[in-house]
């Protein structure tokens, strides 16, 4: 259904298991540039991009995951952000660890793959022939 493919269109670059929906949150992850647009009008662009097809689709849910290359993201992702870290916090507390930090790690998570994804892209260009 919303699996991607050639001329497929799918809205998920990730597809989460999410309490709100049975079958799935889907997350589209982009990364821009501030200069060309902000996080919150990728995301707007994005929601409407996928828009007809998520309301095909009820038992899934959208979220776009923009990152701009200054490091700031938009509403969507502080959310699903915030959301990670409780979840965090609470299978620390059900396995009665203390729940440090559990935000600055999601953050340093998301820091990390997203440098991660961008040093991939990097290495995948210049191993390219010319």
């Amino acid at each position: 259904m919303l699996a991607k493919g050639a001329g497929k269109l799918a809205p998920a670059d990730l597809l989460l298991d999410d309490v709100c929906y049975p079958g799935g949150l889907c997350v589209d992850v982009s990364v821009g540039l501030r200069s060309v647009q902000t996080a919150e009008q990728r995301a707007v662009q994005k929601t409407r991009k996928y828009t007809a097809m998520m309301t095909a689709y009820p038992a899934y849910g959208f979220a776009p995951f923009i990152v701009e290359t200054t490091g700031d993201v938009n509403n969507e992702a502080h959310t699903l952000m915030r959301r990670w870290a409780s979840g965090l916090v609470a299978r620390a507390l059900e396995h009665g660890l203390p729940p440090d930090n559990s935000h600055d790690a999601v953050v340093t998570r998301v820091a990390h793959a997203f440098a991660a994804g961008l040093t991939d892209t990097i290495a995948a260009f210049y191993t390219e022939p010319l």
